[in-house]
């Protein structure tokens, strides 16, 4: 555990010189706001992975979890609105809505996960004190669109 959290601190320091140099640069542009949106969620991700690894108890560990989805779910969008803004390629509004609206509600179904099974069926602390689940339908389907957009905006 030592190791993770040494690897997260380097990580979220560099990632801040990374965003503090980016935000610095003098050209305003649209690719540049997506690049320091998603290394600000990038941030958030690790913070909440230093907070899973060191709170004490259940109910916070999964408030960080959730705070950390909220990174994750974002990143992907971001970085794939990046792409299509780099390569210039147009598109459909309602798909740049879609691409937004559906992480947004994704994260209504995270946020309300200890009250429904549809995000985790279950979840519980191991004894590594680290949170385990078992996955409920909206976790897949949550996983496949990140996997989706990753996809689009590895290869296009």
């Amino acid at each position: 555990m030592l190791i993770m959290t040494i690897l997260l601190l380097i990580g979220i320091l560099t990632a801040s010189c990374v965003m503090l140099y980016v935000m610095l640069n003098r050209r305003d542009n649209t690719m540049r706001d997506y690049i320091v949106l998603s290394i600000f969620l990038s941030i958030l991700g690790m913070v909440s992975y230093l907070v899973e690894l060191h709170a004490p108890g259940l109910d916070t560990k999964l408030t960080g979890v959730k705070f950390g989805y909220m990174s994750k779910l974002l990143v992907t969008p971001m970085l794939a609105s990046f792409v299509l803004e780099y390569y210039r390629i147009r598109v459909n509004w309602l798909w740049k809505f879609a691409i937004y609206i559906i992480p947004m509600i994704l994260q209504i179904f995270i946020f309300t996960c200890d009250s429904n099974t549809l995000y985790y069926k279950k979840y519980w602390l191991g004894d590594d004190n680290l949170i385990h689940i078992t996955p409920g339908p909206v976790y897949f389907f949550t996983m496949g669109f990140s996997l989706l957009l990753t996809v689009f905006y590895v290869f296009c």
